[in-house]
């Protein structure tokens, strides 16, 4: 096993004023199994184009052994099939290992044969990872699902607001530990803060010292006697050493305030999130009986059946290409082919928040204006999800997709619906954003059906499945 090095890097994108790493310094080791977490923005993406080549940094050094792949791959000719696409990926690797690695994802051995543009978004996704794991080695991964970092990762690297950390272990154990940390910080706060009131007081009767001095330096009344007037050299130097001693006790004072302060630099804090759902009283929202959603008039899932009712938290489940994403579409009153009995009530007011939120434009006060959002909720949902008003005034072309995703979450926050149709809201979201829309939605009590892969977000929220097969 040999080691990965990224010593005192600064990294900055082109037109951005902040740098995304400043003097970031890690020593990784190429066997270990690493996890990379963080808050959306803190540079998780930033390191591994790093360590892949696809960036340089602006300073500083990154030291690999080895060459680095990135996943996922840029794929040039999306024309191509899944076992031609393979040819270009395989690294040597025999045709029967990708079989059974796509047997062991649950792809079919269809999408072998199908222009990779004619794949679902999950078997693009699983095609390309047959290809990955075709390579054995170790890996750095950067996920925000909780249930798959504890399942596969030996490390933990967090990067927080002070710089990276490092842990042996799982997400588990790392979180564990960190609100351990964190809750006996915040136990601690008010004894510091009462320390930094004293010290502040302190450093304010220090201040008037030194104005006493100053005046008594320099403020001598002209009918002063003769006698006074020759104490003149002695009182000022005086009041010089006055002042040099209160200069350096002010210093002292500062340097103790900065340094309580401090202990809580590390302390991710998330503020909880508002939601404000119409409630509905004409019974049931909706009823599927025997629907089949259809692609080309043919059927592409077998029969299922609903009822919404007020309250109702439904999550939308099943293989890639079952037509997730198609039946929220549907449900959202889109022309989309289908086959069985679909009711539902004109006068619904339904949120819709899209899986790909890559192509966003523009300025977040752009999007505010074209939907129609109050602008001061608005931001203050985004000030919540950890959007600054320092990334508000950049165009959000700039953003990751962790930020855009945040956008239109807050966008959809922002609506008043009886219903709230979300398509996998939590990709590329960071874990505290994670616990907050979790805490949201058992506070707030929508009805929401929504299609998302997050298992820990499944298990506390769902209160119905809705489970698609493919035909």
């Amino acid at each position: 096993m040999s080691k990965i090095e990224l010593s005192k890097v600064n990294f900055t994108y082109p037109g951005s004023s902040e740098p995304v790493l400043e003097d970031f310094s890690v020593t990784l080791d190429t066997g270990w199994k690493t996890g990379l977490i963080g808050r959306n923005g803190r540079g998780k993406t930033t390191v591994l184009t790093l360590l892949s080549g696809k960036n340089q940094p602006d300073a500083g050094k990154v030291v690999l052994p080895c060459p680095a792949g990135y996943f996922p791959p840029v794929v040039e000719d999306a024309g191509l099939t899944g076992e031609e696409l393979f040819s270009t990926l395989a690294f040597g690797c025999p045709e029967w290992k990708f079989r059974r690695e796509l047997n062991l994802l649950g792809v079919g051995e269809d999408v072998l044969y199908r222009p990779f543009f004619t794949l679902s978004g999950g078997e693009q996704t699983k095609l390309l990872l047959g290809a990955l794991f075709c390579r054995e080695a170790g890996f750095i991964l950067v996920s925000h699902d909780r249930d798959f970092l504890d399942g596969c990762v030996d490390h933990i690297l967090a990067l927080n607001l002070t710089g990276p950390e490092l842990q042996t272990g799982n997400f588990s154990s790392w979180w564990e530990n960190k609100q351990r940390r964190d809750q006996f910080e915040l136990e601690q706060n008010e004894i510091i803060q009462k320390e930094i009131k004293k010290l502040n007081q302190s450093a304010g009767r220090t201040r008037e010292w030194s104005d006493r001095a100053e005046r008594a330096k320099i403020g001598f009344d002209p009918r002063q006697t003769e006698k006074s007037i020759g104490r003149r050299p002695y009182q000022g130097a005086k009041a010089k050493k006055t002042m040099a001693r209160t200069k350096d006790t002010l210093e002292k004072v500062q340097r103790k305030i900065r340094q309580k302060e401090g202990l809580l630099q590390d302390l991710e804090t998330a503020a909880p999130l508002k939601l404000a759902p119409l409630s509905w009283r004409g019974g049931r929202l909706m009823l599927l009986h025997q629907v089949q959603l259809c692609y080309g008039n043919a059927p592409v899932c077998r029969p299922v059946d609903l009822e919404l009712c007020p309250g109702d938290r439904v999550a939308v489940m099943g293989e890639n290409g079952a037509g997730k994403t198609t039946l929220l579409k549907l449900l959202q009153g889109q022309d989309i082919q289908m086959e069985g009995l679909f009711q539902h009530s004109r006068e619904l007011k339904i949120s819709y928040l899209p899986q790909d939120c890559s192509r966003l434009s523009g300025y977040p006060e752009d999007l505010a204006e074209q939907r129609g959002l109050e602008k001061t909720k608005f931001f203050t949902l985004l000030k919540k999800l950890d959007l600054t008003p320092e990334i508000w005034q950049r165009p959000m072309e700039g953003y990751s997709l962790g930020q855009k995703k945040k956008v239109m979450l807050a966008a959809s926050l922002c609506e008043s619906a009886h219903l709230y149709l979300w398509d996998e809201p939590l990709n590329y979201i960071d874990l505290w954003s994670r616990m907050q829309m979790e805490q949201l939605i058992l506070e707030s009590r929508p009805t929401l059906v929504f299609v998302e892969h997050d298992r820990a977000f499944c298990r506390k929220l769902a209160t119905k499945r809705l489970i698609l097969s493919k035909n």
